[in-house]
Formats: C-alpha cells, structure tokens, sequence
C-alpha cells in the first residue's frame, strides 16, 4: 500500500492513476538523469507539491468550520421591524420639532438685525448732520472758558501785585495790553495767537507770515523781555521763553528731548497746534510757541523748528 503525497491517504500503487480522495495526480513521470533540468524539474515538483498540501490542509480546516457551524443551535427570533420604526419615528418628530425652533430664533434674530441696522443708519445720519469743525471750535472755547475759571483766583492775586512801570515797555510802539488781558484772563491760545502775530508785527514779517533767524537775532531786546515777562507773570512761573530756555539746558539743546519735556511730543507723536491743551495743567514751558505754528515737528518757513528754538532761546 501506499500514501497520497497530499491527502495522506492509501491506495494500491498501479491501479489508479489519480487519488480518489484529492484527486492528486499519482504517475510518475521519468526525469532527466543529469544536468541543470533535472535539478530545475524537482525544485518546480518540491514547490508544486507543497502548494498542494497547504491548500488540502485549508480546505480541510474550511470543511470543519462549515460543519461546526452547521450544528449551532439558532434564536429563531425575527428582528423587530416595528419596534425599530417606530423609534425611527420618534427621532424624526425630535428632529422636526428641533428644526422648527431653530427656525423660530433665526426668525427672531432677522428681526433684531434689522432693528439694529436701522439705529446704525439713523446714527450715521446724524453724525453727517454734524460739522466738526463748529464742534471742535466749541470745545476750545468752553475749554478756555473753564480755564479762564478756574485761573480767575489766582488772576485776582497777581494784577494786584506790584509791577514795573515800565513792564509792557516796547521799542517799536506795541501795545501790549490785549496780550496782557488774554494772559491775565487765562485764554492761553488766544494769547499763544497774539504772541505770534505781534513777533511778526515786530519784525515786520506780516506778509511773510514766518520768521527768519536773522528776524529772531535782530529781535528788539524789550520787546522780548516784555513777552516773556508777560507770559511768565500770568502763569506764575510755568510758561515764557526763560522757562523754556531752562528746560532747552536740561534738555541738551535736543529739540526732540525738548518737545518731550514740554509735552509737545507725547509717546513719539508729534504734537498739532489744533491739538493743543491750553491750560495751567500743561507742562512748564508748554507756552509760547514761537518755533512751529502746525506741528510740532515741523519748522515754520524754511527754517526747522529746532533751529528756531535754538536761535530763540539763545536770547535769554
């Protein structure tokens, strides 16, 4: 007897040609007796025949799940079908019933955009009604109003004070008085106005409307000492060109660390005229401006700002 290369099963070498069990293929086939043919053919036979065993050896393993599971016992229940619609259902009316409230708030939340759309139009039409510049006028002039209060004790104190007879004395025949009422009512920028026009008044630069730094070296010495004194009476030492020439010292004659010190340069902007906070809370040397008239880093004419400064302050 013999045994099937693949199945393992017997037979009776001669009388089949085949393996009644896998149906292997039982003959034997004569092979080349040398060379690399022969060594080629049993290395293709070797592999053929292992092939064959793992795939008998998984069919049989295939074979007894199949049976294994042909005897498990079955539940025999049939899946619920309307139980599980029912809760489809159910779900469903959620759904809806959640859908119709979102509906509801976005409903809502239309309307109240609308209602705000129409107060933000109604706003910017109002404030295209506004002109800014009557505004801002207003605000300066209330400003200085309530500075002209609030300095009104201490204006009472010093016009009373014993002065110079000759403390508004001028070389040219400026009247002073005008300057020394502003300066004496506190309405700094009207004053700041004046000083300006009367420096160009004195230097006949009018019609030129800046000063040169010949204009400002040829600057009649009286007339400088009765602005400033003017300036520094009325604000009890905080304003006038000899304040500011103190601080230009301290500064290192840097215009930059200048305008720092005197509030017109704040967190390194630069500060304009329009811009200007016109009272005795300034910082000292906050008043005259004599150096620039639109901003603060800018000169007036063809000179710089600080050149002006310097040439000023050279004075005192």
């Amino acid at each position: 007897m013999a045994r099937c290369p693949v199945c393992n099963s017997e037979y009776i070498s001669g009388e089949s040609d085949r393996c009644s069990v896998c149906n292997w293929d039982l003959k034997s086939y004569p092979l080349p007796r040398t060379g690399k043919f022969r060594k080629i053919f049993q290395e293709k036979e070797r592999s053929y025949l292992e092939w064959a065993r793992h795939a008998w050896q998984r069919l049989g393993e295939e074979r007894s799940l199949l049976e294994e599971s042909a005897h498990l016992p079955h539940s025999g229940k049939m899946p619920n079908l309307e139980a599980e619609l029912n809760e489809l259902r159910s779900q469903m009316k959620q759904a809806a019933a959640e859908t119709n409230a979102l509906r509801a708030e976005l409903a809502a939340a239309k309307q109240d955009r609308a209602f705000l759309t129409s107060q933000i139009e109604w706003i910017f039409a109002r404030l295209e009604a506004v002109n800014l510049e009557e505004m801002q006028e207003g605000i300066w002039q209330l400003q200085e109003w309530a500075n002209a209060i609030y300095d009104d004790q201490i204006y009472n104190n010093q016009i009373h004070n014993e002065q110079p007879e000759s403390y508004l004395s001028s070389e040219v025949g400026i009247d002073y008085s005008p300057l020394e009422k502003l300066l004496g009512s506190g309405t700094w920028r009207k004053a700041d106005e004046l000083t300006w026009q009367i420096m160009l008044e004195v230097a006949n630069r009018e019609a030129e409307g800046w000063l040169r730094i010949e204009d400002i070296e040829a600057f009649p010495s009286t007339d400088l000492g009765t602005i400033n004194w003017l300036w520094e009476y009325y604000s009890s030492g905080r304003f006038g060109c000899s304040v500011q020439q103190r601080i230009w010292e301290t500064a290192a004659k840097d215009y930059t660390e200048f305008c720092d010190r005197v509030g017109w340069r704040v967190k390194e902007n630069w500060l304009y005229y329009e811009d200007l906070n016109c009272s005795l809370n300034s910082p000292e040397g906050y008043l005259p401006i004599i150096a620039w008239r639109k901003r603060s880093c800018y000169g007036v004419g063809s000179i710089s700002a600080g050149e002006t400064m310097a040439a000023l302050l050279s004075r005192f």
